[in-house]
């Protein structure tokens, strides 16, 4: 029986089929799993070019990507959900465009928090945060969800300042070795008993 290596990503819906490669980094110490999507700078969408300036581009920062891979047997395929998140940015080279991607911490990067606590849980400050952030999200993008792994933790005179969602993580980081990182759409709060970092990379 022989198996054919297959992928399908799309962004923003458009389902996009001549692709240079694919890299995708996983790492709970860095907050954010990320992928690289290079495609030819000649390409068409449609009756659209896709090569240009970057204004003519037809992504843009912010687009929900999905990258699936798996493999063909016969006439059956089977896929598996390898990444999903949006993009975060685009860089055109000579001949190529390499498509930035980000996990949900995108747009926790890009949220600002201006609230104060004399005395607030973990868990309801993960709510907080997932709450303001959810509002930003794309139509049709499944919502954040929060898991603390019951960590009874409290903090005392916590006040965010035009303090950004990843910089509180950061702050639970470094003052209660607490790390964070997201598993599809549910954002994971805890301690880490060990370590998890991977890379995955397709050249199709």
């Amino acid at each position: 029986m022989v198996y054919e290596l297959i992928h399908q990503i799309d962004i923003n819906s458009t389902r996009i089929n001549k692709i240079v490669g694919v890299s995708i980094t996983k790492n709970i110490s860095s907050f954010t799993n990320t992928a690289v999507i290079t495609i030819p700078k000649r390409l068409k969408l449609g009756n659209e070019d896709l090569f240009g300036d970057f204004d003519s581009f037809v992504f843009r920062k912010g687009q929900v990507v999905s990258i699936q891979l798996g493999y063909r047997m016969g006439t059956n395929d089977t896929y598996s959900q390898i990444f999903s998140g949006f993009i975060s940015n685009i860089k055109m080279m000579d001949s190529t465009v390499d498509i930035e991607c980000e996990d949900y911490m995108f747009f926790l990067k890009k949220t600002k928090f201006n609230f104060s606590a004399q005395s607030i849980s973990l868990q309801s400050l993960g709510q907080k945060i997932i709450n303001q952030v959810n509002n930003l999200l794309p139509t049709g993008v499944s919502k954040i969800n929060i898991q603390t792994n019951g960590i009874g933790l409290t903090l005392s005179n916590f006040k965010a300042e035009n303090t950004t969602g990843v910089d509180i993580l950061d702050l639970l980081k470094t003052s209660y070795t607490l790390e964070s990182f997201f598993i599809d759409n549910q954002l994971n709060i805890g301690i880490n008993y060990g370590s998890i970092s991977t890379r995955q990379q397709s050249n199709v």
